[in-house]
């Protein structure tokens, strides 16, 4: 799976370094390669690499993702260019409304982020004192199950949802690590 957010993290630090994605080697396969292209397209990137080769059959290296220039032709005449931003006013008002609501649903998500750390601590409390380890297997396949429950009533995506809650049980583990270790430097937020 390509790690496109490895891409928005690098745009992030390096706003004017230009990203060329070789789309090649992360589809592998030829069947692939207008899905990537397009995907890299539509992150704006500044270009692709794409390996081309007149008779692929017969290329002396990765030739199960190179392509004949005539479907290089098609792949390239079929990619969609998207505008970088919105240009009508009213589209962009609309839009800067939507983010608005994002920007509160956002430090909602941050504020219960917070008080769930708060319960991390205080179970990382509870088990220095009574000397229990901190990982609890059963707990955790109980949260992660009920999760997907409601991942699906809520018609998330099950994956999205569940890496989420690896990183939050990661950072809980974290926490109730520095409390049994006597670490309490470590919690220090950054």
């Amino acid at each position: 799976m390509p790690r496109w957010e490895l891409v928005y993290e690098l745009k992030s630090l390096f706003p004017s370094l230009p990203v060329v994605c070789d789309i090649s080697h992360i589809a592998g396969t030829t069947s692939l390669l207008q899905m990537v292209a397009q995907q890299a397209v539509d992150l704006n990137l500044d270009g692709l690499m794409i390996e081309t080769h007149r008779n692929p059959a017969v290329a002396l290296s990765d030739a199960q993702q190179q392509i004949t220039p005539s479907q290089l032709k098609e792949l390239l005449t079929h990619l969609i260019k998207r505008n970088a931003g919105f240009t009508e006013e009213v589209i962009k008002n609309r839009m800067n409304g939507i983010r608005n609501k994002i920007d509160v649903l956002d430090e909602l998500m941050l504020k219960s982020l917070s008080n769930r750390m708060d319960l991390a601590r205080e179970i990382g409390e509870l088990k220095k004192e009574h000397n229990v380890s901190i990982l609890q297997l059963e707990r955790w396949k109980e949260v992660i199950e009920n999760c997907m429950k409601k991942a699906d009533d809520a018609g998330l995506y099950r994956e999205f949802v569940r890496n989420i809650f690896i990183q939050i049980h990661d950072e809980s583990i974290r926490i109730q690590s520095a409390i049994l270790t006597g670490k309490i430097e470590d919690l220090v937020k950054h």
